[in-house]
């Protein structure tokens, strides 16, 4: 193979990268910024879920133009076609993959916070709750509680249905009840922010008290289970009201 022909071939796939990343950032930039907000990005995976994505636009694209690149080959318009569907289907599939993988809710249940994707509520499941429960948060996720039945009869179904189905109270939008902050009732389950320093380091756990502007003693923390990593939820031990998602581990 001829340096010319190296060089052509290296600049055809350089070309190809180029447009590429500025197509792939173009799309995951807008893609987070509408549905996953800082701080739920690791939580909802979203780094594993773009992948896929960015191995297939970024790296077996250009390679494929600069396998296939020779300027005089009559098929070279072709196969160039071919790449760019392969990449275009792999950007939809991802696309469509965040896109179900979004943070619809954050549900508190009992004595923790759950992650809800939209790929975890069933359409039949969303019919039944009330406005707005009833579809699909456009921009995520929205905070809710959820209201656990008293009757004992409905409480054992619950438990049965997630041990046959997997789909726990979290998932049932009909039980979602609006939050801002934490009922008196269940500000007995926070616990004091210093714990975390069971399963962080000191220096992260003080970062997030500054960060915050408050003192210790005026912190309390939640866990928040999630598909990716879980999180912890810091809410004010005065009043309850939820001041955000932290990255530090809630439990070991």
């Amino acid at each position: 193979m001829s340096g010319s022909l190296l060089t052509a071939k290296a600049k055809a796939g350089g070309i190809h990268f180029l447009l590429s990343a500025m197509v792939v950032a173009g799309v995951l930039g807008l893609a987070t910024w509408l549905w996953y907000p800082s701080g739920l990005r690791l939580a909802a995976g979203l780094f594993n879920l773009a992948l896929i994505m960015v191995l297939v636009d970024l790296v077996l694209g250009p390679a494929l133009t600069m396998l296939v690149y020779r300027p005089a080959k009559p098929s070279l318009r072709f196969d160039l076609a071919v790449i760019a569907l392969i990449q275009l289907a792999a950007l939809v599939y991802g696309v469509n993959s965040i896109h179900q993988a979004r943070p619809a809710y954050v549900a508190f249940v009992v004595d923790r916070f759950e992650m809800v994707s939209a790929a975890d509520l069933e359409p039949a499941s969303l019919a039944q709750a009330q406005a707005p429960y009833n579809r699909m948060p456009d921009r995520g996720p929205t905070w809710v509680r959820v209201e656990m039945p008293t009757d004992p009869a409905l409480l054992a179904d619950l438990t049965l249905a997630e041990a046959v189905s997997g789909a726990g109270p979290a998932m049932l939008p009909r039980l979602y009840r609006p939050l801002e902050k934490l009922p008196a009732a269940d500000m007995s389950r926070a616990k004091p922010v210093r714990e975390l320093e069971q399963f962080n380091q000191s220096a992260r756990v003080e970062q997030v008290i500054a960060d915050l502007k408050r003192s210790a003693e005026g912190l309390r923390y939640v866990p928040m289970r999630a598909i990716g990593r879980d999180m912890t939820v810091i809410v004010d031990a005065q009043d309850g009201q939820v001041l955000g998602i932290v990255d530090l581990r809630p439990w070991s």
